[in-house]
């Protein structure tokens, strides 16, 4: 009798201990949970999150949201009974720890590819620009061709920084990237090359040797490789960090709001996610159905969605969805959903 009970509470004890060890056993994966949600017309610090210089900005009383993820860091990985339940969760995802490089928020993986925040926080501005400019004078955005590499030891570098804006290549005006090489290419080495260039709204001019391409002998180079982009009015800046949060959809809905009359969504709270490029397309983003859980807890009325995000739902949200191609398609939708007048009919994710 007294070796049965023994077996009995041995059994029992490893059996508990078994129990434990499984529960508690750390898992490889990560766990995607409804995150914080970043008004971007408010203020951090009594410190406005976006500044409009000479311009004046309109008063509005709404809130734009932008809605994020919560991640467990790939480093302290997840319980079995965390997973578990987070498995059963309707607002929570699970993912192998490899789909995850490093223990940033896993927000931009696999929609910006490698898009630097100043990038989106140019295009979320151009973009928004350029819809504000239909409607308000003084505001303006002008193509250019931009530096957007300098190498170590081609003959620009010290001369040229990323971000440089090409105004002129031997008093020609290139209006693409494509006509800064030719006009580059089409002196002999090593003739310097007149360049007129803009930097931090400083106009500035510099004659830059030319020399054979490493890669095509008897191509003139001075190092540089040259892109698309832009100058614009007003200056719009952003709080640092929040630049760094940014995918570019909602702070571009924030920035036209404050350069146009009235309240875009009648005062009240609008939430979303998604890229924007400088022409207004929209672009998904991952953790979709995290961020609307998001949304809906901190009380936003409609969640603007791209519409490649749709088929990532599961089931019908609770919350009025504005499914979006472009930027356009959000402002608009955002009008249509938050006016009391509204008069075409916004298209949602059925």
């Amino acid at each position: 009798m007294i070796k049965n009970a023994r077996t009995l509470i041995t059994s029992g004890v490893l059996f508990v201990l078994l129990a434990l060890l499984v529960t508690l056993l750390p898992m490889p994966y990560v766990i995607w949970s409804p995150g914080r949600t970043y008004n971007f017309l408010a203020e951090v610090d009594s410190v406005p999150v976006i500044s409009v210089e000479s311009f004046d900005v309109y008063e509005t009383n709404d809130q734009v949201l932008l809605a994020k993820i919560s991640t467990t860091s790939p480093s302290l990985p997840p319980s079995l009974l965390s997973v578990f339940f987070a498995y059963l969760s309707p607002n929570q995802e699970v993912l192998p720890t490899a789909s995850v490089i490093d223990g940033s928020e896993p927000s931009l993986i696999g929609n910006v590819g490698t898009s630097s925040p100043s990038v989106r926080k140019t295009n979320s501005i151009v973009a928004a620009l350029r819809e504000a400019a239909r409607s308000e004078p003084g505001i303006f955005v002008q193509p250019l061709p931009m530096v957007t590499s300098v190498s170590a030891s081609g003959t620009a570098a010290g001369i040229l920084q990323v971000g440089d804006l090409v105004i002129a290549i031997d008093k020609t005006y290139p209006a693409t990237a494509l006509e800064v090489v030719e006009a580059i290419e089409a002196h002999k080495t090593p003739e310097s090359v007149l360049i007129e260039f803009m930097r931090d709204g400083v106009l500035r001019e510099e004659a830059i040797p030319t020399r054979d391409s490493t890669t095509d002998p008897g191509t003139a180079t001075i190092g540089a490789a040259f892109g698309l982009g832009f100058r614009y009015e007003p200056e719009v800046d952003v709080i640092p960090e929040w630049v760094e949060l940014s995918e570019g959809m909602m702070l571009s809905i924030a920035v036209y709001d404050l350069l146009t009359p009235g309240d875009l969504a009648g005062g009240g709270v609008v939430a979303g996610a998604g890229t924007v490029d400088a022409a207004g397309g929209v672009g998904r983003v991952d953790g979709i159905v995290e961020r609307i859980a998001a949304a809906e807890r901190d009380h936003a009325r409609a969640f603007v969605i791209p519409e490649a995000n749709c088929e990532d739902l599961r089931g019908k949200p609770n919350i009025r969805l504005i499914s979006v191609r472009k930027l356009d398609d959000a402002l608009k939708g955002i009008q249509s959903v938050f006016s009391s007048q509204a008069q075409e009919p916004v298209k949602g994710c059925e």
